[in-house]
């Protein structure tokens, strides 16, 4: 099991279509070291019942970084506690802007993180991702980028593709390799949340994301795959016949592989659901997490992948490639998280022109849904602000 937690909804940063935001962001419930303990406490009662042989927590936010480091010095200590007394491996990981980052905190991260990468949130065409207080988001970001590779700590990225990246994909690429990037890409459409769900001026339709998608794929194998680009890479590998792990919201268990806590206790399927306020599970400082993952509303989203197979997926040739896509996708676009993705019509035309129907004839279910910091998974929830879509890593063998 991986758990989003999010300590903080307030952020340092003022992107232009921040999934995250809300009214008033810095007025938000803010996690006390109190409500740290009661929440690992509340994990580990689950642990003691579940017996998992690993869980991760996955800090998120609005900014983690804002809740300063003493915050995550405790975090470590009692996550260290935890783990001992419970016989499990604990994983810490992490999606920032890092635009706070220092060498005090890349130290600590480096202790924290035990060596995987963090996931951050960028975007080499200016003008979408601020700072709060008028600061140069571009500048900052790459600061922080500098000091944690001299820290050893890698960094995944996430960029959302809106409006300004069409018919530019290929320079959107080489503006990450001009500028010396060498981790992970991965690539998300923007989805209407936050401050998006106001403006639309940045969306992008089904069909374009599927135009750019290939576009995508044309400069990225014309310069010879420089960069694991997703989901670009994890597809090409499944064609192949090749082992994959796929994103959380292609794998079709991300309601059973990952839970998400918000500052307040709530607890929600993941990041994504935090923001957009969908199918709250239960409150996790008022009862047990077992109980509260037994409820109703998560067994109906548990039984989404099924569901969709008999119904409007039924007999979909690149059913293993998307599972129907993320329930909070669907929610978004049909009011229903129980429909396939509306991103689904540009995702099948980008299949069709990419790999053909024979590439998808004879193919196996994927493997099971990430759960640690391996790999680039979307299970944030603020791909569009502050800390970004989540891309704790890169690799998947």
């Amino acid at each position: 099991m991986l758990f989003v937690l999010k300590p903080t909804s307030s952020c340092n940063g003022a992107c232009v279509y921040c999934s995250a935001w809300k009214e008033d962001p810095e007025d938000r419930h803010r996690m006390s070291q109190g409500d740290l303990e009661q929440l690992l406490g509340r994990i580990g009662e689950w642990a003691a019942s579940a017996r998992p042989s690993r869980l991760s927590l996955l800090w998120h936010g609005g900014e983690p970084l804002m809740m300063g480091k003493a915050f995550f010095r405790r975090a470590l200590y009692l996550g260290r506690e935890l783990a001992q007394s419970r016989g499990l491996e604990l994983r810490h990981l992490m999606q920032s802007n890092i635009t706070l980052v220092d060498e005090e905190w890349a130290s600590l991260l480096g202790e924290l993180l035990e060596g995987r990468r963090i996931g951050s949130s960028f975007d080499p065409f200016p003008g979408v991702r601020l700072l709060r207080g008028g600061g140069d988001y571009e500048a900052e970001w790459r600061r922080g980028y500098g000091i944690l590779r001299a820290a050893g700590i890698r960094v995944g990225v996430v960029c959302v593709v809106h409006r300004g990246h069409l018919g530019r994909a290929g320079e959107l690429l080489e503006a990450f390799l001009d500028m010396g990037y060498d981790g992970g890409l991965r690539l998300n459409p923007l989805y209407a949340a936050g401050l998006a769900a106001l403006d639309h001026s940045l969306h992008i339709t089904p069909e374009e994301w599927g135009d750019f998608l290939w576009e995508l794929w044309g400069a990225w194998n014309r310069l010879g795959r420089p960069l694991r680009v997703d989901p670009l890479q994890s597809w090409d590998r499944m064609a192949r016949g090749e082992p994959t792990r796929l994103a959380c919201a292609f794998s079709g268990h991300c309601t059973e592989g990952f839970t998400g806590v918000r500052a307040d206790g709530a607890v929600f399927s993941c990041g994504r659901s935090m923001d957009s306020d969908l199918a709250q599970f239960g409150n996790l400082f008022e009862e047990p997490l077992q109980k509260i993952l037994g409820c109703e509303t998560r067994r109906a989203l548990l039984n989404r992948t099924a569901w969709l197979r008999q119904h409007e997926c039924s007999g979909c040739r690149w059913w293993v490639f998307c599972h129907g896509g993320c329930p909070n996708d669907a929610l978004l676009a049909h009011g229903d998280p129980l429909r396939p993705t509306g991103f689904c019509q540009g995702r099948r035309s980008f299949l069709e022109r990419a790999f053909g129907a024979a590439a998808a004839a004879g193919l196996g279910e994927a493997g099971p849904a990430p759960d640690c910091g391996d790999y680039l998974f979307d299970v944030g929830g603020e791909g569009q602000g502050g800390a970004g879509e989540t891309a704790p890593g890169v690799e998947d063998d």
